[in-house]
């Protein structure tokens, strides 16, 4: 097993357990971002902790993401731009999380726009012939917004949930494939 994938899976396990463990401190944010803000205020000061989070989670998830994506052949290999971009991203949303800021907002903001943009791009041209793939990984946040019935009140949580899932699906599916 390739040490890039087990990064992979480590940045996974770091996702999920990030999440847990604020929806087990806070219920369901409005947005990942917003637990920047709850450990702020509810946690005196402990907002640094997504800032962190969201640093482990790409590094630990950009080698091995470009990696597959540089190995999918020669024509999905010219969008390996788009996991390094997609990574560089969620460096940018964690090194600027107060999405409330003006200055920091726009940063933020803007970083995570790309970060969804390029990292679903990648999941469908990457997964092209097994676009059930991507589906699927965004299928199970939405089932469970629908389950919840939490999908009105953090719908912005719900999309990013979706985009992560599907982008995790399918860089793991396509590690599987590869072996």
């Amino acid at each position: 097993m390739s040490s890039l994938f087990i990064l992979v899976c480590v940045s996974f396990l770091l996702f999920i357990v990030y999440n847990s463990v604020a929806i087990g401190q806070f219920g369901i944010p409005w947005s990942m971002s917003e637990t920047f803000y709850l450990y702020e205020k509810k946690k005196k000061g402990l907002g640094w902790l997504f800032t962190i989070f969201m640093w482990l989670m790409a590094l630990t998830m950009i080698p091995g993401w470009v990696s597959i994506s540089d190995s999918l052949g020669p024509w999905r290999s010219y969008f390996t731009f788009l996991s390094f971009i997609s990574g560089a991203s969620i460096l940018f949303i964690g090194t600027a999380p107060r999405y409330k800021d003006d200055m920091e907002g726009k940063v933020h903001t803007i970083a995570a726009i790309i970060c969804a943009i390029s990292a679903l791009a990648w999941d469908f041209i990457s997964a092209y012939k097994m676009c059930w793939v991507p589906l699927s990984g965004m299928a199970i946040p939405a089932i469970i917004a629908t389950i919840t019935k939490t999908w009105k009140s953090s719908r912005e949580y719900w999309l990013e949930m979706m985009a992560f899932d599907a982008t995790f699906a399918t860089i793991i599916t396509l590690y599987a494939l590869s072996c």
